[in-house]
């Protein structure tokens, strides 16, 4: 875990780009899957998962991710952005990017991480511990 350290990152190179967007998909397709493992039969005979409002119970339907961008695009706390199990962590920052306004061609200039940390008492901002690149 990084405490109290700041981060200097340099672009990741292809190769860890494409292991990265192979696992936050499988990372995806997991989860989705052990949902559904624990998804209840009743549920399921009544037809919960063609109804379009309850979108969490459908096996295809997209999850929403947060990403934090404020360093991007100063103002703004987070832009929704639609992830699926075969979304890639590039299509996922390329579409943040088009929701920050910004140019999507620029995706190679950033990285989707996942932050770990802690709010901070009243008035403090929020505390990174450690992340990872995905």
């Amino acid at each position: 875990m990084f405490y109290g350290t700041h981060f200097i990152m340099s672009p990741p190179t292809k190769s860890k780009l494409k292991r990265q967007s192979q696992l936050l998909s499988s990372m995806l397709s997991r989860t989705l899957s052990y949902k559904y493992r624990d998804l209840d039969s009743t549920f399921s005979s009544l037809g919960a998962s063609d109804d379009p409002a309850e979108l969490s119970t459908q096996l295809s339907a997209p999850g929403v991710l947060k990403v934090f961008g404020d360093s991007v695009c100063t103002g703004t706390h987070y832009k929704s952005v639609l992830a699926t199990g075969t979304s890639s962590a590039r299509e996922l920052v390329k579409e943040a990017l088009e929701r920050y306004a910004l140019d999507p061609r620029q995706a190679g200039q950033y990285v989707l991480c996942d932050v770990v940390g802690r709010a901070g008492d009243a008035g403090q901002r929020w505390q990174a511990q450690c992340f990872r690149v995905f």
